[in-house]
């Protein structure tokens, strides 16, 4: 982790509540600074970065649900985990559904405060990396496509250029012709499959997708109107029977009077991100 990745901000108006905290957490090794202001609290998340955020909810100069949408705005980023009374629960949804990652429950012992943070400090990473990741793979799928533009090689050189940058990547790369039939597989979706190049090639894609035919015409039907589905999660089918949770992107290739001829689906594991949710 970054320095960043291990700096908490622990807000509430009790300086002791602060204090018992920041003991246990810096025994986890994380870096704790201490607020009891919350307009105090907001101006130093503009000034530095934190990773975590761990705010009471109920304080007299500025409430906690405010703070966590301030400091959302300041910082998209940013995790957060609210500290509640038990009768506040329905306050402690309310500031998930405004980008709180996670709740803890007064009187709480210094365990759930440990696992909270360490849970909402680690969504955040893999979100981060996710988003990372994605950029830098429309990079260098951009990047690819101005380097076919330069290339004036024969055309079967220009073919094993772009087979070999599809198998480079560890994401699955599915394509299908205009009847749904699997025209091409890369490496990294035989590896999350489990299957062999000879059994998936020719074969209906519905027998990937968790929802079958009728969740294939959907994406059809959808790619007509948008010609690009971006963030689609699903889940595809394994040959042991096993289910992978994927988030997919897929564009299509339609005729002149607007049938797809070929649909390109870029599908990435999000198996630990579903694990880190349901914890």
């Amino acid at each position: 982790m970054s320095t960043a990745d291990t700096q908490i901000l622990l807000l509430d108006d009790e300086a002791a509540v602060c204090e018992v905290m920041r003991a246990h957490l810096d025994t986890l090794g994380f870096t704790c600074q201490i607020d009891v202001s919350p307009t105090r609290a907001l101006e130093r998340l503009r000034q530095n970065t934190f990773g975590l955020l761990i705010t009471d909810l109920r304080m007299p100069e500025l409430g906690g649900l405010e703070v966590v949408q301030r400091a959302k705005e300041i910082d998209p980023d940013m995790a957060i985990v609210v500290v509640t009374a038990m009768m506040d629960i329905a306050n402690a949804i309310d500031a998930m559904h405004a980008g709180a990652d996670d709740y803890v429950v007064k009187p709480f012992n210094l365990g759930e405060i440990g696992r909270a943070a360490t849970r909402a400090l680690e969504k955040r990473a893999i979100q981060i990396q996710n988003r990372q990741y994605q950029e830098k793979l429309e990079n260098r799928v951009h990047e690819a496509t101005e380097d076919l533009e330069r290339v004036t090689a024969e055309l079967r050189d220009t073919k094993q250029y772009l087979v070999n940058l599809l198998h480079s990547t560890v994401d699955a790369i599915i394509t299908t012709d205009g009847s749904n039939r699997i025209e091409f597989i890369n490496d990294g979706a035989l590896r999350m499959l489990g299957y062999s190049e000879n059994e998936l090639l020719g074969l209906d894609v519905q027998h990937l997708y968790q929802g079958g035919n009728n969740e294939v015409a959907h994406l059809r039907l959808k790619l007509r109107e948008e010609q690009v589905i971006q963030d689609y999660e699903t889940e595809l089918v394994c040959k042991n029977g096993t289910k992978v949770p994927v988030n997919v992107s897929l564009s299509g290739l339609s005729t002149n009077d607007d049938k797809l001829m070929s649909i390109l689906a870029i599908c990435k594991d999000i198996t630990r991100q579903k694990q880190l949710e349901k914890e």
